[in-house]
């Protein structure tokens, strides 16, 4: 708790600047999303989202540009199916990022507009060359459509904003979204990541050492994040995002089911034909809504393509068949998350569900069914995040949550320690909100000539710290036993100008060291080095992937061979056992050629280390079942879960 109200001071001093506002100056909050944005304030204690000039409290996030006039919203969208190589949408996904990067080559198909690259400065050219806008011009179109809105509704100008903005972006793209809002007349306050904003909605900041999980789902990203909420600390536990996958991909199955249904029914091939194509997104997109309450709808457009007057019936059965595997990804992706978090499902304490998609009836049914408990949807989930921001301009109005408001900047790369395998730990995750601190258990392997324990600390996101950034060390006396493992119990605590204090305990005998160091600088952030090192780390995705398995199948057989020679190597085991002289010479022969291989190659293939385990097994299994009367396998299992939970490694960094 002393350590928690240190941190709270820190913020105060950290963010003492706030208290120069004048609160007299209107605050809007806004929600910019892919698909849409949405503009909140609070009026009269009330927390209200500003409905536009079409009575809806969501904008559609697409700018068009016509010869004379640029359109924003929903006429942008009628502009859209006209001259779609002259509109533009998903502009976030396209903010400080080039043609290039994966995540563009994995998104082209639903982007209109072609990309180049002049002086640094990302452009969006329409197809005839004769404009160019950059993103954070076309972004601060939207941002001053929704400062247009609140103008409007409130009758007054609006200088102050405070914007949501997701966390997997890195802190250049955060900054571009900033230029942006100030190209469109706004200062912003602060920034709060979507997941925030959701804990805000639901003023669930105050709760004791709670869990939540905010699953994000909108047009065309997806986010889930585990959050730790502890007396007004919000700490981001594990997440994991994906900027390709949201309620755009279920629409182009079913487009795409449409686009073959046209062709065989009709003889007509619409696939090129972007127009047709737009006109087909649209109602796809508007009949899976209706889905979300019918069991069925009806797609009808007029002159689809050469006179052809389309349609067809969609029911939801069929959407869900469509899309199967797609829901499939979502559990999955909770699953991940879970792992990350080292938490089970019973420790979520509250589901948030956020964005458009989460509509989708069978997304909600799996979620519920993966956690036997229902999400909190009284918040309708695409308001969740403006609710969120209003709340946090109440909060400071108030000045009833002061501190809670406070919590501004991020870390923006992974800080972690170096294991025996050369894979990096996460200490403090990239994206947790500063100040922050965390506490682990490690177990580390020590022969007896060493006395002292190196502890090396990397910032960096792959998996080994050899492809990471080598920060500082700290050396942790340890006492003199026999070959063995000694537990050390890590504290990291990161505050708001990156400093970094590590404290090692060792357990045994309670002998402490500590160290403080400087993070990678914020001002890396501001160029190109974050972008590099969240780019390098999905560019390597694959390949880390492949190592991590490699190394657990690797530790698996290692462990396994400790088993063994565990049951060897003590008599009392080997006379209960009953295992000859001549059994325990074949299998101590297959132990060494296991040894010897193992140090000849210590970066093998994952198949390889299971290939030697399980001939171990199939040497060693029988041996040791054939002397036991009854329940061979029974007492096998028994004996190495026994072996497993006497070897329990905390370094549970997978």
């Amino acid at each position: 708790m002393n350590s928690k109200l240190l941190f709270l001071t820190i913020i105060i001093l950290q963010f003492y600047f706030i208290n120069s506002l004048d609160l007299k100056d209107n605050i809007i909050g806004i929600d910019f999303g892919n698909t849409y944005s949405s503009v909140a304030i609070v009026q009269e204690g009330q927390l209200i989202i500003i409905p536009n000039e079409y009575g809806n409290t969501e904008t559609p996030s697409v700018v068009s540009f016509a010869e004379d006039k640029i359109f924003v919203g929903e006429q942008a969208i009628h502009q859209y199916q006209n001259n779609p190589s002259r509109s533009v949408q998903k502009i976030k996904k396209l903010i400080a990022q080039d043609q290039k990067d994966i995540v563009l080559q994995n998104s082209q198909d639903f982007l209109s507009q072609n990309i180049t690259k002049n002086n640094t400065i990302s452009e969006i050219i329409d197809k005839e060359g004769s404009e160019a806008h950059t993103t954070e011009e076309v972004t601060a179109k939207i941002l001053s459509k929704m400062k247009q809105i609140a103008e409007n509704f409130l009758g007054t100008e609006i200088k102050y904003a405070i914007l949501s903005i997701p966390a997997y972006l890195s802190y250049s793209q955060k900054q571009s979204i900033v230029n942006a809002a100030s190209i469109a007349g706004l200062e912003v306050q602060f920034v709060l990541n979507d997941y925030k904003a959701a804990i805000h909605s639901y003023d669930l900041e105050d709760q004791n050492d709670k869990n939540a999980l905010v699953f994000h789902l909108g047009g065309a990203t997806m986010e889930v994040s585990i959050l730790n909420i502890d007396e007004g600390v919000i700490d981001n536990i594990a997440s994991c995002s994906d900027i390709n996958f949201g309620g755009e991909v279920f629409d182009q199955r079913v487009v795409e089911y449409f686009i073959k249904l046209i062709l065989q029914k009709y003889g007509k091939d619409i696939s090129i034909d972007q127009i047709a194509l737009q006109k087909l997104r649209i109602e796809v997109e508007a009949a899976k809504k209706q889905l979300s309450s019918l069991l069925k709808s009806q797609i009808k457009i007029q002159n689809l393509v050469d006179g052809l007057d389309f349609s067809e019936e969609l029911t939801r059965e069929k959407f869900e068949e469509i899309n199967t595997d797609l829901f499939q990804k979502v559990t999955n992706t909770i699953q991940e998350v879970l792992n990350q978090s080292g938490l089970n499902k019973i420790d979520i304490d509250n589901i948030i569900l956020i964005g458009g998609s989460t509509y989708i009836p069978k997304i909600r049914k799996s979620i519920q069914e993966f956690f036997g408990k229902e999400p909190k949807v009284s918040i309708k989930p695409n308001e969740v995040v403006a609710i969120g921001l209003a709340s946090k301009i109440n909060s400071i109005y108030n000045r009833d949550n002061y501190l809670c408001s406070m919590c501004l900047y991020n870390s923006h790369i992974s800080l972690g320690i170096e294991m025996d395998d050369g894979v990096m730990s996460i200490l403090i995750p990239r994206d947790s909100y500063l100040p922050s601190q965390r506490t682990k258990k490690f177990i580390f392997n020590q022969d007896n000539q060493q006395q002292k324990l190196r502890l090396k600390f990397f910032q960096g996101e792959r998996l080994l710290t050899k492809d990471n950034f080598f920060i500082d060390e700290l050396e942790l006396k340890i006492p003199q036993i026999q070959q063995g493992k000694i537990e050390v119990e890590i504290t990291a605590q990161m505050i708001c100008d990156g400093t970094v204090q590590v404290t090692a305990v060792e357990k045994s005998t309670n002998v402490m060291n500590s160290i403080t160091f400087e993070s990678i600088p914020i001002e890396f952030g501001t160029l190109d080095f974050e972008e590099n090192i969240n780019y390098e780390a999905m560019l390597f995705q694959f390949k880390d992937q492949i190592t991590k398995e490699n190394i657990q199948s690797k530790k698996s057989l290692k462990t396994y061979l400790n088993f063994v020679k565990s049951i060897l190597d003590t008599e009392e085991q080997k006379h209960v056992y009953k295992i000859s002289n001549c059994d325990k010479k074949i299998i101590n022969q297959t132990i060494k050629e296991i040894q010897n291989w193992l140090t000849t190659n210590p970066e093998a293939d994952k198949t390889e280390y299971e290939l030697r385990k399980k001939n171990l097994e199939n040497i060693f299994k029988p041996i040791f079942s054939k002397k036991q009367q009854n329940n061979e396998d029974l007492q096998y299992k028994l004996e190495y879960q026994r072996f497993l939970i006497s070897e329990y490694d905390y370094n549970l960094y997978y």
